[in-house]
């Protein structure tokens, strides 16, 4: 999250991000406690802007899933749910939302959330048919 330090990152915005996460993780029912790690990001003109990593475990029910779904399938999933949420912005504002709801002060109310989706591989050139040789005689 761009725009807030940890030092902002309090219990309220934790109950924002949880909320938001409930409703975006298919079976989600709970959240660990949150690690909060600062970093600094460079920006054009060389300006600095704080920004946040925010962490933590989720227990899903398994039931939410495909019967034969394994655990890291079903880890993939959620991974993915968030992932897709955030790219979309879906994930922001239900966060944004629920930050609102809680507290209207919150610093959550004012940044801006990011997220990497796993690089899609390049495709491969279809295959060429082998030379063949044609013997005349």
């Amino acid at each position: 999250m761009t725009g807030l330090a940890c030092a902002d990152y309090g219990t309220v915005e934790e109950a924002a991000v949880n909320a938001a996460l409930l409703a975006t993780v298919p079976g989600a029912e709970s959240f660990a406690s949150h690690a909060c790690a600062d970093a600094r990001r460079r920006r054009r003109r060389l300006l600095q802007s704080s920004s946040v990593t925010v962490t933590t475990d989720a227990t899903v029910r398994d039931a939410a899933y495909d019967d034969d779904a394994s655990k890291s399938e079903i880890a993939d999933g959620a991974q993915s749910a968030i992932a897709e949420s955030a790219a979309s912005g879906a994930l922001g504002a239900a966060i944004v939302e629920q930050a609102a709801a809680l507290d209207p002060t919150s610093s959550l109310r004012a940044v801006a959330l990011s997220a990497t989706l796993p690089p899609t591989p390049a495709p491969t050139p279809a295959p060429t048919p082998a030379p063949t040789t044609v013997w005349e005689l």
